[in-house]
């Protein structure tokens, strides 16, 4: 299992316990590339579907540069902590 594995299935069963809101924390990720891009975007279609909102926690050049690249930060609500995510 790859971290991306272990991650979308945590990060599913979040969602499909529909709570309004999902906090991805991506503070302490230290590569993010496509294969994270396409998790999160597949994470934000799967959280649409059951009428959730994901926010992204986000402080570091190396996760915010590929989210900006690629018109990420236009989809989701970034944030730089998880208290200011959570306040929403």
């Amino acid at each position: 299992m790859t971290s991306r594995d272990a991650v979308e299935r945590v990060l599913t069963r979040a969602v499909d316990s529909r709570p309004e809101t999902v906090v991805v924390d991506l503070s302490d990720v230290t590569f993010f590339g496509s294969s994270g891009l396409q998790m999160l975007a597949e994470a934000r279609a799967h959280a649409a579907a059951n009428q959730v909102t994901l926010h992204l926690v986000a402080s570091s050049r190396r996760v915010l540069r590929p989210l900006e690249i690629t018109g990420m930060t236009l989809a989701f609500r970034v944030y730089a902590s998880v208290a200011e995510a959570v306040d929403g």
